[in-house]
């Protein structure tokens, strides 16, 4: 998925619609997006009962596993990405990081597709 992402952003004019947090957040939602993964499906994790589909109320529940995950992470003394970021810009890196890993569940994918046909369009205006 990193790769993926990093080579959409290099190599398309999408650079350019965004600004330098977008991409920053593009990245590391990208390669956190599976962080921790059980290795089974979301359906798997809610029809065995698991502690993950518990906790996460049987929705998006990997997706939301991995992004509590990566903010754990994030959230070490050695790995806060966003340390030097105002208090503002954290809360917008936060929110697009938790939407980017949502829309990484197929319920809620083609929303995202949806949603960047969108703003392509807008930009071409």
């Amino acid at each position: 998925m990193f790769h993926w992402t990093y080579a959409l952003i290099t190599n398309t004019s999408m650079s350019s619609l965004l600004e330098p947090i977008d991409i920053l957040c593009m990245l590391v939602a990208a390669i956190s997006h599976d962080v921790d993964h059980t290795g089974r499906t979301n359906a798997f994790e809610i029809e065995s009962g698991s502690h993950l589909a518990l906790r996460y109320h049987d929705n998006a529940v990997l997706e939301q596993h991995h992004t509590a995950t990566m903010f754990l992470i994030l959230n070490m003394p050695d790995c806060n990405l966003f340390a030097n970021l105002d208090n503002s810009q954290r809360k917008y890196a936060r929110k697009f990081m938790i939407n980017a890993i949502m829309y990484t569940d197929m319920s809620k994918h083609f929303k995202l597709i949806n949603d960047v046909n969108i703003r392509l369009d807008e930009a071409k205006s």
